[in-house]
Parts: C-alpha cells; structure tokens; sequence
C-alpha cells in the first residue's frame, strides 16, 4: 500500500469517527446544572463561564461537523483553526483555572463527561488538519499561541450573553404576565419583530 493511499485512508477514517462523534455525543444538551454549581454567583468573577464553555464547544463541535470540508479548505484556514484549538478550555480561558480541580467524575459528572468528549474530538480535528496539511506536501509552521482572556478583556459577544441571561433571569421572576413570564412587547425588544398586542 502506498504513503498517498495509507494517508487517505487515514484521514477517511479520522472523518467519519469525527462525524460520529459529533451525530452521537456532541449534539446533547449542555450541562447546565453542572455549570451552575461550580460557577457560583452569576455575578461574580466565574459568572460567565457557561457562555464561554458555550463557545468552546461550539468551535469544537462545527469542526466536528464539517469535518468532510477540511480536506479543502486553504491552508491559511487550516492553521487558523489548528491555532484555536491548540489550548485546552482551561488554557484557553485560564481565568476558570481554579475551577478545573471542581470538575471531577463525582462533583460534576455531567460536565466532566461533557469536557471529555470534547477534549478528544478536539484531538481528532487536530490530527485530522495535521494529516490534511501533510497530504499537500506543506510543512505549516508551528502554531502561533493565541493571547489569553481574561475578564476584563470581554468581546461584545461575552457581554451581551451575560446581559441577556441578567435580563431572562428577571424576567423569569415575573409571573404577572399572561403569557408567562414574558413582557408584552417581549420579542420586539429582542429584535425579533412585535408579537400579539
């Protein structure tokens, strides 16, 4: 068998494992319970620690998806994607570093298991690029580390996430409404057009 027919089994492979992956494990629900418990106050320095697990596992999980597609993205694309998910999340985010010794098998079981799958499909994609870029001959060089978060350095994403669970956890809070819990022009604040009276 030759070096080119053995790499393209190889990536064939590492494709539909990924694929697998993703249709079996990553589209489950987010273990919220589990973030909750460690994160403490909502409010306080580790508040918004499920909008960035949130994201975190998103990336992960479209690499996963649309891991047939890597094979013919561009280079630069490639290693973009290589740079990302070189840190593991409490690399990544390594203001929740005092929180990865809470997440264990028996304290937080959901989210253990969940960081688990995600952590290993995070490994595949990463072999899977290596063996796309080594099937086209190219020596990438070796990944740039991409600068650390912290909190005050919060994107507008971050921002509005942690704002719109504020206002949801209000809102929740109010039971006046016939609709629920929702005001009356709710939708239309939200940007989604004006819904009933």
């Amino acid at each position: 068998m030759s070096e080119d027919v053995r790499r393209s089994a190889t990536i064939e492979e590492r494709i539909e494992e990924l694929g697998t992956i993703y249709h079996q494990e990553l589209l489950r629900p987010a273990p919220s319970d589990d973030c909750f418990k460690i994160e403490g106050d909502p409010d306080g320095p580790y508040g918004d620690l499920h909008p960035d697990l949130s994201t975190y596992k998103t990336y992960i999980a479209s690499c996963c998806r649309g891991a047939s597609k890597l094979v013919t993205r561009p280079t630069e694309s490639l290693l973009e994607d290589r740079n990302w998910l070189s840190r593991t999340f409490f690399e990544r985010w390594p203001l929740y570093a005092d929180l990865e010794k809470l997440v264990t098998r028996d304290e937080t079981p959901k989210l253990y298991r969940d960081l688990e799958v995600h952590e290993h499909a995070r490994r595949l994609v990463l072999e899977l690029i290596q063996a796309v870029l080594e099937s086209r001959g190219e020596l990438p060089p070796r990944w740039i580390p991409v600068p650390r978060l912290t909190k005050i350095d919060c994107s507008p994403a971050r921002r509005s996430a942690r704002l719109f669970r504020r206002v949801g956890q209000k809102l929740s809070m109010r039971n006046d409404s016939p609709r629920g819990a929702r005001p009356k022009n709710w939708s239309k604040n939200f940007g989604q057009g004006v819904t009933g009276n």
